[in-house]
């Protein structure tokens, strides 16, 4: 059996492939057994109104895990702050982010300055309070 984390995360995914033009933002909140879910319609598509899907869905995660589920979009007070999961947003962001963790993992800060030999001199001084 999944857990709830895992259960909105293939909603989302499945969500997302019916209308891959939504851009969708996940964060739970362990501490209130809450997940918040941010869709955005850039599309300007009225017509698809999925809050049928959410509502079924929200009911779904209550009655299996007593956890809540709050929808939100771009006019919610509620904002994301820790986004667990993304789909639908620009790549370039990923990409851009995962260089910048790469190059950082590649440093190896012990490694590059054990060998450089500084010394102060041959005096030990103690700070003094």
């Amino acid at each position: 059996m999944s857990n709830s984390k895992e259960c909105v995360i293939r909603f989302i995914n499945d969500l997302y492939s019916r209308y891959n033009y939504l851009k969708i933002r996940y964060e739970y909140i362990e501490e209130k057994s809450k997940h918040i879910i941010e869709i955005l319609d850039d599309s300007g598509s009225t017509e698809n109104n999925i809050w049928e899907i959410k509502y079924d869905f929200s009911r779904s995660i209550k009655n299996e895990y007593a956890e809540t589920i709050l929808f939100i979009d771009q006019k919610s007070l509620t904002k994301i702050n820790c986004v667990d999961f993304e789909i639908g947003y620009d790549c370039l962001k990923v990409e851009i982010k995962n260089t910048f963790e790469n190059f950082f993992k590649q440093i190896n800060f012990a490694s590059d300055f054990n060998n450089i030999d500084y010394k102060a001199g041959e005096n030990n001084y103690a700070l003094a309070a």
